[in-house]
């Protein structure tokens, strides 16, 4: 909640809600990792397996800078620029609704965007929370 709170630029400026979460949570995931050397895989899961699929094709930095700035613009002609030049458009509902739906539509929506994105099929199991609590 604390990424929420440092990267809000204002209310005129805001990424879709897949991007603002997916990113969040990744960005939070990271700094778990590398400050409390411990790792999660809690809220968003889907989100996150999305958000390090394209970060194989885009470099992190550029999701970064985009996040801090909340430059909704540059975040679409990146990802058309990568995927295709409709993918946004394409993709949006999915991106929109992924995280409203029920599990099976998630794995479903979130199998569709990932196949686009040239990713891994992903199942059940791998878009549910889970913490072990190991390092």
């Amino acid at each position: 909640e604390y990424l929420h709170y440092t990267s809000y630029v204002s209310e005129e400026r805001e990424l879709p809600q897949f991007f603002e979460e997916g990113l969040t949570e990744y960005f939070a995931r990271k700094i778990v990792s590398d400050e409390l050397k411990t790792s999660t895989n809690l809220g968003y899961p889907h989100l996150v397996r999305v958000v390090q699929e394209m970060i194989k094709k885009i470099p992190e930095k550029e999701f970064e800078q985009i996040y801090f700035t909340k430059e909704e613009k540059a975040l679409i002609a990146l990802l058309n620029e990568t995927y295709g030049k409709n993918f946004y458009k394409d993709s949006e509902f999915y991106f929109q609704t992924m995280s409203l739906v029920s599990l099976k539509d998630a794995l479903k929506f979130t199998n569709n965007i990932m196949f686009r994105i040239g990713g891994s099929e992903l199942t059940e199991q791998d878009i549910l929370s889970t913490y072990t609590g190991e390092n």
